[in-house]
């Protein structure tokens, strides 16, 4: 739903860039995959995990991101640079516990937080790739290509958990939420 959203936007930059695009299409699809794989991953991991371990899992994505930097990217860190990502952490964590470090040893740890720790892993690698973007495409045409391709990617598990499992249903508040989705966190 994202592509589609900015696809009356692009549509002219696709066409005018095509010959950038094409040799490079494989490169959105790995970004697209990285990125819509996770987000899916993300999303269904909480089928098997509590929301609290999700978040909790989910939230060290900035200090994965920053490691994953600096050991493949040597990337070099400030000393406020670190201690804002650390701080970042501990504030969610304290969040996500409501403030209540008992709640921490009441964890239970099961095959959604397995799925979480790999959504966290697409999220870095995403974030480390998409620093090698051409700068010869603009910014929306590279969007659309990353979320376009994402969703192809993604689209034959749609089709198999329709068929397999249950079909999204087909409600306002579920409309809302694929819109909100498409809107906010894709585009």
């Amino acid at each position: 739903a994202g592509a589609l959203v900015l696809l009356p936007f692009v549509w002219r930059d696709l066409l005018s860039h095509w010959h950038l695009i094409l040799p490079r299409l494989w490169y959105f699809f790995v970004l697209g995959g990285l990125i819509g794989g996770g987000g899916t991953l993300l999303l269904w991991s909480v089928k098997f995990t509590t929301t609290m371990n999700a978040t909790l899992v989910n939230s060290s994505q900035p200090a994965f991101t920053a490691l994953a930097a600096m050991l493949f990217l040597r990337h070099k860190f400030s000393v406020w640079q670190f201690a804002g990502i650390v701080s970042a952490f501990v504030g969610v964590s304290i969040i996500a516990v409501r403030g209540d470090w008992q709640i921490l040893l009441s964890l239970d740890f099961n095959q959604g937080d397995i799925l979480v720790v790999i959504s966290t892993m697409a999220f870095t690698a995403y974030a480390l790739n998409i620093a090698r973007l051409p700068s010869d495409l603009p910014l929306a045409v590279m969007v659309f290509l990353i979320v376009g391709c994402g969703t192809l990617l993604i689209l034959p598990f749609y089709i198999a958990e329709t068929i397999f499992v249950k079909p999204v249903p087909v409600t306002a508040s579920s409309l809302a939420a694929i819109g909100y989705l498409a809107i906010f966190t894709s585009v």
